[in-house]
């Protein structure tokens, strides 16, 4: 058996329910920081298990159980814990068992498996289960282990004590001195009473004759009284006839008064209603004008908005045009310029400068061409010095003619190339002037596209603002039906408010919980509440129907008992849930009403029957209606109800809700209309029945508005996508126009190219003639002699070309000085023309429109555009001209209505001051009317009362003589008085008689005989509870004595299992100051076997109660003998009394060497040690199934830390007897050995619990240990983890370092011996009996003593 899993919920600082990760059956470990609800969940535990803290609440600790934090307070709490209860230990059927503890400010509640349980059964199942209230160390709370190391001698023998369960003995012996002390005094009253008796019996025996006498005089008065109170009857019939005539009299005029009183009632409400409207309908047409006011002032600005873009795009217009009219007349006047210059240049000089060139150039061909001949002639008569013989001179010629000739080439293929760039320009320039051609085609197409877009735009922009208008005339009417809507929703929401108010609040929610479950989930077959089904034939039935239905009106009629049963467990979960619960309702099952038929409803004027007259309702909820109204009739007035609910045996009811029931009680008075539930009912019904065409209304005009939105979304989308195409075609025509310029740029480069290399072709052409001429001349030289001297011819050339050279230097120089003049002259006119005027035209031509020639295509476009928008915003304007307009005529139309609805407000509140004041004097009216049924109504009371007091009397009569009652019937009241005032005075004479003697007589006689021998059955008892107390006491003895030496055994094993170099024993002091270590005499003399069959022997000796406590021990002895085994124990050896023990003390030594050390003589970590080794002793000697550990290893150092920890694992996972061990800690030596970690973690107050990985744990711990150890260091012990915590209990500090230093070879030893101890002996059986074997032992000895003679 083992803790599977724990659910908590509103406990504490478990707020929400928190289902915990099911537990390792082994060991479990939980850690988290201070205050994050570790010890809340311990408690948890505790509360479930019914520790005695949590035993008995009072109501103000059942309030400190219950979370407190941010949020709604929690009203109620529940722990559950679920059991692995695989081994049966737990004494109910099944592997897993769930106990469930729920508490509130008011109740405790147990539930086991889902059922509910009694705490004491609860109790006697953990009894069973060996959970031990007087050994409650299975679990061990936060600072127990301090309390152990603090614990006197004394205290621990006290603990030893409760540990053997001693206080099952000290209840049984308390209980039976208690019936010892009851039987004697119930003997002591039993010898009295019989001598009572006895005298008494004496005594009646003179008393019968007396008696006779007096029971003859007893008839006489008794016939008297019934005459006498019968005649007085009678009056008090006859008095309470008149009065209640007087009384319906009243009751008429009564009712009249308030029938006048209810019309000026209503003619007020009336008035105040339509008061309220009025001023309601004010209020909407202030905030209509309000509305209004805002959009004049928006429109005002939109006018004005428009008003100054129209004025700013008539400037940017008007502008464009005198800018355009500017660059029309400097263009005329560049053009004259521009043709003046030319006719300049066409004229002279352009002919001079040519004539000059050429001259220039005549002039230099000549001079070049003289230069080359003088050189020939020169180079001809120096190759005779230079050549020696005519090969030699040919060879040089023919490797001249070689080299020129490829120049020649050279030159001639340069010529071609140009020729062939003059061609491939002259081509450009023509494909270039073609492409400029169809781009000023594209750029007119686009304009034509252009214009196409603006006057689509300005179409679109026309339609929305059509749109716009009709969108906004939709949006109005929306929010005038929206605020319609809104005034019947609050009017359905205030009757439904006051319809809640006025029934009972499980009702109300009830038919909430029901509406809202049957819409949910679609259940069929719910026809709704009563209310809902039935309608009215006229509003006047409404009082006599709400009065004749009650609260039936609000029961829910349905199909069949399944409806209503899947309803009421909805119902039901919701109550069970964390609302405020799903109230009540009563269901109306159709198929189980079972409905009496009517015979037949009375055949009168006076009466109807109010089912047909006043209702109507769907047939298939005619059972239901049959059921609440069948047996209802409407009457006339109240005399008539009164008189036909007596004879029909039906309740009738009249218009105004007075009702006298079959039964023949009668009900009625004012009814107030601000409570009547069926008036909220019918409101609701005609708000809605108002408000379904509105809603429906409202959505069509919704849907409207909707698709004019998604036209306007539309039409917008259109309109960015025509302006993104209008912004495309623009750049793509400022694109084009940049192009068509740039091709005109190339048109004229590649024309000046043209120029330069026609310029360039004859010169070029004459230097390949002159190459040509020259290889002529060195051709026709080959083969010529080589002459020292030139020929006459050439001689006379020479000279001729010397006397001409310098002839034509000079010409050459002053014809080029010439021509120098003319260029300058030409330079000057071209750089004007084309640096200044030509550039100048072409800028004025960028900007001026292409209409007047110019190739501003890109302006254009935005003329155009500008004019369109221009067009358009005058529009506009004109608009939101006749759109204020519009608003001023609202306005006064608005203020024309104001006026008049104020003057009907006055109107309607002189009415309703007037109404007031009628209603006051009604008021006055019925107030005196009231006085006076107060006074008949006191009359009739008092005639009641004596008819009530006349007859009360005659019941008390009793039996009455029938002979004596027919003497006195003609007698009269006052000779009745007088006779019956003598029978009384005869009586008197006999006022000592016992009237009771003969009956008394025979009781005593009994009742001494029936004393006699209960005295005697008491005796007997007395006797048999002294020999029980004996027996107890010797018990207690033996439980006590067992008890510490299994403990101190355990004790000295655990201590050598925690510090293996040490070791420990429990000693017990007794009242001669001396000290006996009952344990090691136990160990001297007797084995573990032999101790368990001798404690098996004795058991059965304590059983039998045959011997007393010494022959256990001389059966164990004589046992050892026949073993041959140990030592014979002295026989002047004294017994052991438990009397004269006087405290435990514990010896220890922790190094295994020296002296034992006391207690009070440790550290503060080897005291914590030596607590555990006592608790872990105890738990030995009482296995539990788990154990709850919160911080015991807080005080440990970490070698003892890791001891524990190995402890606990070995004892979690031994094979002979595992348990569970949940505990918690700051340190990691106990999480290295979990099985399962989790984690507590506290967040706004609420704590939860999940589950970790064991390095996450560690992680933590360690982070915790970081924390501590940066406290520590910074100077002061300072919270930082259970490590470092104070705690003080009686002014001392428990906490401190261990003072002792460990030696190293025993930090070795003890990692050392772990594996050894854990395959050695581990979890055996405990040597002790357990202390429920002891308590079976004595409750069967006591239970055959109160057989034998107990009460």
């Amino acid at each position: 058996m083992h803790i599977k899993q724990v659910v908590l919920s509103g406990f504490r600082s478990f707020r929400h329910q928190s289902e915990i990760e099911p537990f390792s059956a082994k060991h479990n470990v939980i850690i988290g920081r201070n205050g994050s609800g570790k010890s809340n969940f311990f408690a948890a535990i505790q509360f479930v298990l019914l520790s005695q803290k949590f035993m008995h609440l009072r109501q103000e600790e059942r309030q400190q159980l219950l979370h407190e934090g941010a949020g709604a307070n929690v009203m109620t709490a529940f722990v559950e814990v679920i059991f692995d209860n695989s081994d049966g230990r737990l004494t109910v059927e099944g592997d897993e068992v769930v106990l469930r503890r729920t508490i509130g400010v008011k109740k405790d509640e147990f539930f086991l498996n889902r059922k509910r349980v009694t705490k004491q059964e609860v109790c006697s199942l953990l009894e069973s289960a060996g959970f031990s209230r007087s050994n409650p160390y299975y679990i061990v709370q936060q600072g127990k282990v301090n309390m152990l190391t603090l614990m006197k001698d004394e205290q621990r023998l006290d603990l030893l004590k409760e540990v053997a369960g001693t206080k099952v003995y000290e209840e049984r012996r308390a209980e039976s001195l208690q019936i010892i002390q009851e039987t004697n005094h119930k003997r002591l009253k039993i010898q009295e009473v019989v001598a009572y008796i006895d005298e008494r019996l004496n005594e009646l025996d003179e008393e019968k004759e007396e008696l006779r006498a007096y029971q003859q005089l007893d008839k006489d008065r008794r016939a008297l009284e019934y005459t006498l109170y019968d005649k007085e009857l009678k009056a008090a019939r006859e008095d309470l006839s008149k009065a209640e005539e007087a009384r319906l009299r009243e009751i008429e005029r009564a009712d009249d008064l308030h029938r006048r009183l209810h019309e000026a009632r209503d003619a007020s409400k009336e008035l105040e209603e339509r008061l309220a409207a009025l001023e309601e309908g004010l209020g909407r047409k202030a905030g209509d004008r309000g509305r209004v006011e805002g959009e004049r002032e928006k429109v005002l600005a939109q006018r004005e908005r428009a008003l100054n873009e129209e004025k700013a795009l008539v400037e940017k217009v008007e502008g464009e045009e005198a800018k355009q009219a500017e660059l029309r007349a400097q263009l005329a006047a560049v053009e004259k310029e521009v043709a003046e210059v030319r006719a300049n240049l066409a004229g002279n000089i352009e002919a001079e400068y040519k004539a000059a060139k050429k001259k220039v150039d005549d002039l230099k061909r000549e001079l070049k061409d003289r230069e080359a001949k003088k050189s020939e002639l020169h180079d001809k008569q120096g190759r005779r010095a230079a050549f020696r013989s005519v090969a030699e001179r040919d060879a040089h010629l023919k490797k001249q003619q070689v080299e020129v000739g490829a120049a020649v080439k050279e030159r001639e293929g340069l010529i071609r190339k140009n020729e062939a760039e003059r061609e491939k320009a002259l081509r450009q320039v023509k494909e270039e002037e073609g492409i400029v051609g169809r781009k000023a085609k594209e750029i007119a197409s686009k304009e034509q596209a252009l214009a196409s877009l603006g006057v689509a735009r300005s179409e679109m922009m026309g339609e929305r603002n059509r749109k716009q208008d009709e969108r906004k005339a939709k949006q109005e009417r929306v929010a005038e039906l929206e605020e319609r809507k809104g005034r019947l929703e609050d009017q359905v929401r205030k009757a439904e408010q006051t319809l809640r108010y006025a029934l009972p609040k499980h009702i109300a929610r009830g038919l909430e919980t029901v509406a809202r479950v049957v819409e949910e989930e679609g259940i069929r077959g719910c026809y709704g509440p009563v209310y809902s089904l039935l309608t009215l034939k006229d509003p006047k039935f409404r009082q006599a129907v709400e009065v004749a239905a009650g609260n039936s009106l609000f029961n829910v009629v349905v199909d069949t008992d399944e409806t209503a049963a899947k309803l009421m467990r909805k119902l039901e979960g919701e109550r069970g849930g964390a609302g405020a619960g799903g109230g009540r309702v009563c269901f109306m099952p159709l198929n189980r009403l079972r409905v009496k038929p009517i015979g037949a409803y009375p055949d009168s004027g006076d009466v109807v029957p109010l089912l047909s007259a006043a209702l109507t309702y769907p047939k298939n909820v005619d059972k239901a209606m049959q059921q609440i109204f069948g047996l209802k009739l409407l009457a006339r007035d109240l005399e008539v109800a009164a008189r036909f609910s007596e004879v029909a045996n039906m309740d009738a009811i009249t218009l105004d809700g007075d009702q006298a029931s079959r039964k023949g009680s009668m009900q009625g008075g004012y009814h107030d209309e601000k409570n009547s539930k069926l008036a909220q009912v019918l409101a609701i019904s005609v708000a809605k029945a108002e408000l379904m065409p509105l809603e429906e209304e409202l959505k069509e005009e919704e849907r409207t508005y909707q698709r004019l939105d998604t036209e306007m979304s539309r039409l917008l989308a259109e309109m960015q996508k025509k302006e993104r195409d209008t912004v495309k075609l623009q750049d793509e025509v400022d694109v084009l126009a940049r192009e068509m310029r740039a091709g005109k740029q190339r048109v004229d480069m590649l024309k000046v190219n043209i120029s330069k290399i026609a310029d360039a072709l004859p010169g070029e052409q004459q230097a390949v003639e002159d190459m040509k001429r020259q290889l002529s001349v060195w051709a026709s030289e080959l083969g010529t002699p080589l002459d020292s001297a030139l020929s006459a011819a050439d001689t006379r050339m020479l000279r001729e070309i010397e006397a001409r050279l310098p002839v034509l230097a000079l010409d050459l120089k002053r014809a080029t000085e010439e021509l120098q003049a003319k260029a300058s002259s030409r330079s000057r006119l071209t750089y004007r023309l084309n640096e200044n005027l030509i550039k100048t035209r072409e800028k004025i031509l960028e900007e001026l429109l292409p209409e007047y020639g110019g190739n501003a295509h890109v302006v254009k476009v935005g003329m155009v555009e500008a004019r369109r928008l221009l067009e358009m915003k005058q529009g506009e304007v004109e608009v939101w001209r006749g759109r204020v307009a519009e608003i001023e005529k609202r306005l006064e139309a608005m203020d024309a209505a104001t006026e008049a609805e104020k003057e009907e407000e006055r109107r309607l509140k002189a009415r309703s001051e007037e109404e007031r004041m009628g209603e006051a004097s009604l008021r006055e009216l019925v107030a005196d009317v009231a006085k006076g049924q107060e006074k008949l109504l006191n009359k009739r009371s008092m005639a009641l009362q004596k008819r009530d007091a006349s007859l009360k009397k005659i019941q008390e009569l009793g039996s009455l003589p029938a002979a004596e009652l027919e003497l006195y019937k003609t007698l009269g009241i006052k000779q009745l008085y007088k006779r019956l005032h003598e029978c009384n005075d005869k009586l008197k004479q006999y006022s000592h008689v016992n009237k009771k003697a003969l009956d008394q007589y025979v009781n005593f006689s009994e009742q001494r005989e029936e004393l006699l021998q209960r005295k005697a059955e008491l005796d007997d008892a007395s006797a048999a509870i002294e020999a029980l107390i004996t027996n107890l006491d010797r018990q207690k003895d033996e439980a006590i004595i067992r008890t510490f030496r299994g403990v101190s055994k355990h004790f000295a094993d655990v201590f050598k299992e925690l510090v293996p170099n040490g070791y420990g024993r429990m000693v017990m002091k007794t009242t001669a100051d001396t000290t006996k270590d009952i344990g090691q005499e136990e160990e001297e003399d007797d084995d573990d076997d032999d101790d368990v069959e001798e404690e098996e022997e004795e058991e059965e000796e304590v059983e039998e109660g045959k011997e007393g406590p010494g022959s256990a021990k001389k059966k164990g002895k004589k046992g050892k003998e026949e073993k041959g085994k140990g030592k014979k124990r002295a026989s002047t050896e004294p017994a052991l009394k438990v009397s004269e023990f006087a405290g435990i003390q514990i010896q220890v030594s922790f190094t295994g060497t020296g002296d034992r050390h006391l207690m009070q003589q440790l550290s503060g970590g080897q005291k914590a040690l030596v607590a555990l080794t006592l608790i872990f002793a105890i738990q030995r000697c009482d296995p539990a199934p788990f154990y709850l550990f919160d911080e015991v290893d807080q005080a440990l150092d970490s070698t003892y830390r890791a001891a524990v920890a190995a402890l606990i694992n070995r004892q979690a996972h031994s094979e002979e007897n595992p348990a569970q061990f949940i505990t918690s800690t700051f340190r990691p030596e106990m999480v290295r050995v979990a099985d399962r970690c989790y984690g507590v973690s506290l967040q706004n107050k609420v704590s939860s619990i999940d589950i970790l990985e064991k390095e996450t744990a560690l992680e933590f711990v360690r982070e915790l240990q970081s924390e501590e150890e940066a406290l520590e260091e910074g100077g002061g012990m300072k919270k930082a983890g259970a490590g470092g915590r104070k705690k003080k209990e009686g002014g001392d500090v428990a906490w401190r370092e261990d003072q002792y230093q460990q030696q190293p070879q025993q930090h070795e030893q003890v990692e050392d011996e772990e594996e050894e101890e854990e395959e050695g002996e581990e979890g055996s059986e405990s040597d002790v009996p357990s202390k429920k074997k002891a308590r079976g032992v004595v409750e069967r000895e006591g239970e055959k003593r109160r057989k034998a003679g107990a009460n």
